[in-house]
């Protein structure tokens, strides 16, 4: 998939890849919904040593699932 006017972003994921083999970084992708920061953080982080933690709400409580 390829990614259209993302090189900011792009830019930051690898200065914070670079800084996290020295020092812990931890990452958090915001904006409007529906413009692709799942799939491109899912394509930045391929084959890479992360963990990413997906918050859903259900019934009230909310659950955090480590994929």
């Amino acid at each position: 998939m390829r990614f259209y006017d993302r090189e900011q972003e792009i830019t930051f994921l690898r200065e914070t890849r670079e800084q996290a083999r020295t020092v812990a970084r931890f990452t958090v992708p915001t904006g409007r919904r529906r413009i692709g920061k799942d799939d491109a953080y899912g394509i930045f982080y391929t084959n890479t040593h992360c963990t990413k933690f997906f918050g859903v709400k259900f019934g009230g409580n909310k659950i955090i699932t480590y994929l």
